[in-house]
């Protein structure tokens, strides 16, 4: 593990309580004053130091921690909420493939798979918090409070998609990760024991992550049916698009679904968004239909549904009855879901503009440039924008009522 991020909390403490730093802080960046007229202010702003010709190329939010991967397949991690950095991991070799990370808590990784450490860097005893990653071909576990690569699971398969933590109802502990593969097929590995416990086909290729939501895991995939199955030391099935009183698709699902207690939603490129009750596979609602098909991932908040069909437009839904709230050709992705005044949405537009809208009604009440920022997450979750530059600088975004940090928050564990 290479620790090469320089930590700026002092600066951004001063930046917080407004004390300017030489040089000017935000130099290239979208100005503060810009910010202040959506009333929005910088909350803090971060530079890591990365390796001549090194990129960020994606950032992840899971829970309480921000991952950024760069294009040397190094995983750094920050605490999202005070841009404090944690550690950062070579994770493999730059032509790998790494997918998004997801977090597992109370993971048991027994001896004979631990990797041999340094004995000046402490390994967990027991059970422990993880971050997991897989390449094509193995899991890696990770000690999530000091990024040491606790475990490498070799996979038996070219693994497709990124994926989904199974845990106990009872006590929460993480003992199987799900994922799919190019074979079409999906799987469930035991942490317990690094084996595969057991696999299900499909009848095409994988590429949308399966989701595991009370119990229960949800696969789409190019065969154009949904699957969901009661996934642990098995995989029992529940229920499928093709049953009678499901409704089926006509097209493929390569783009990311979402699952929680209200439905199951599932972008296909049949060019509709379909809605499902995730218990009984029920429809929720008519599918919702778009001019072209949906090939990104659909974003999900408390009331609306964000979704873009490209070369179509940008659409609100309304979560609970499936209805257009409005549309814009321009927009792009979510960056926030936000409450001042009114519901607001944050929506990145292909011109790089944040647009700052009434989520009702689209009207917009600002457009700011986003001057020098050129990586956004993708967030409907957390009141606040995360964005950065491919050169490492990164910054948390927040509504000005939100208050500064202050010194104090940095003495918090």
């Amino acid at each position: 593990m290479r620790w090469t991020i320089a930590v700026l909390v002092v600066a951004v403490v001063l930046s917080s309580v407004g004390c300017a730093l030489p040089g000017g802080e935000y130099a290239g960046l979208v100005p503060p004053e810009t910010l202040a007229k959506a009333d929005l202010q910088y909350y803090w702003h971060v530079r890591c130091q990365l390796e001549r010709g090194e990129q960020i190329s994606r950032m992840n939010l899971v829970g309480d921690r921000l991952y950024c991967l760069t294009d040397h397949n190094r995983l750094l991690a920050l605490d999202a909420a005070r841009g404090i950095w944690l550690w950062s991991q070579d994770l493999a070799s730059p032509r790998q493939k790494v997918f998004a990370p997801v977090h597992a808590d109370k993971v048991l990784i027994p001896p004979r798979l631990r990797l041999l450490i340094d004995q000046d860097q402490a390994a967990p005893a027991g059970r422990f918090d993880a971050v997991i990653v897989n390449t094509l071909s193995e899991i890696l576990v990770l000690d999530r409070s000091t990024g040491l690569t606790v475990a490498r699971i070799p996979l038996d398969f070219p693994a497709s998609t990124s994926g989904a933590i199974g845990a106990t109802a009872d006590a929460g502990q993480a003992e199987h990760y799900f994922l799919a593969s190019s074979r079409g097929w999906y799987y469930g590995v035991n942490f317990s024991t690094g084996l595969q416990e057991w696999g299900r086909p499909t009848g095409g290729f994988l590429s949308s992550a399966p989701v595991y939501h009370d119990g229960i895991l949800y696969v789409a995939g190019e065969d154009n049916v949904l699957y969901a199955v009661r996934a642990g030391h098995e995989a029992v099935p529940v229920w499928s698009s093709q049953d009678l009183d499901s409704l089926p698709m006509h097209g493929a699902v390569s783009a990311g679904i979402h699952v929680d207690s209200r439905g199951c939603f599932v972008p296909c490129q049949d060019n509709r968004l379909y809605a499902y009750n995730p218990i009984n596979g029920r429809p929720l609602w008519e599918p919702f239909v778009c001019q072209q098909p949906l090939q990104d991932d659909v974003q999900v908040a408390d009331n609306s549904i964000f979704l873009l069909a490209r070369q179509d437009s940008f659409y609100a839904i309304d979560v609970a009855k499936g209805a257009k709230r409005w549309s814009l050709p321009l927009g792009r992705l979510v960056l926030a879901a936000m409450r001042y005044r009114t519901d607001r949405v944050y929506l990145l537009d292909a011109d790089n503009n944040l647009r700052v809208l009434d989520e009702m009604t689209g009207k917009a009440s600002a457009i700011l440039p986003m001057t020098g920022l050129d990586r956004f997450l993708p967030n409907t979750t957390v009141p606040a924008i995360y964005a950065a530059t491919r050169k490492g600088r990164i910054v948390c975004i927040r509504l000005a009522n939100a208050g500064y940090l202050t010194p104090d928050m940095f003495q918090q564990p």
